[in-house]
């Protein structure tokens, strides 16, 4: 019963905090005035200091040491993963490429790994998907 209460508050804590950093740093597609410094350090050191996931590291890993990484963290549960999914196409959408395609690539990624997990068809996740494949297209990236 402890260890499934200590699951319970690492899901809420982690989706919690996701939200916050997905609803304080974009509104309506613009960078918001609580991150006007540097936005992608600020949710850097967030996660970081929060979650203990180290945004940097996960970007710069291929994609099976990705799963990996991802799998070690008990608050990232489907809801949860595609919260981060949506941080990191946010983050994407708000850089110039090339800096953006990596985190629209992990993104996918992590769409692809709730697409597999999930029983539930998302036409809004597959909508996702298509367009950030789209601009991985447009700028000669593989999907």
């Amino acid at each position: 019963m402890e260890k499934r209460d200590y699951l319970i508050r690492e899901i809420e804590k982690i989706g919690l905090m996701l939200n916050m950093l997905i609803n304080g740093f974009r509104k309506e597609g613009e960078v918001q005035q609580a991150f006007v410094e540097n936005p992608f350090e600020d949710i850097h050191k967030t996660l970081l200091s929060e979650a203990g996931f180290d945004m940097p590291l996960f970007i710069s890993m291929d994609n099976k040491a990705c799963g990996e990484y991802l799998s070690r963290f008990a608050g990232l549960n489907g809801i949860n993963l595609e919260l981060l999914a949506d941080l990191l196409k946010g983050m994407g959408e708000t850089l110039s490429p090339p800096a953006n395609l990596h985190y629209l690539q992990k993104s996918v990624l992590i769409y692809e790994m709730c697409i597999r997990n999930d029983k539930t068809f998302s036409i809004e996740r597959d909508i996702k998907i298509n367009q950030i494949k789209e601009v991985l297209k447009n700028n000669n990236q593989p999907d």
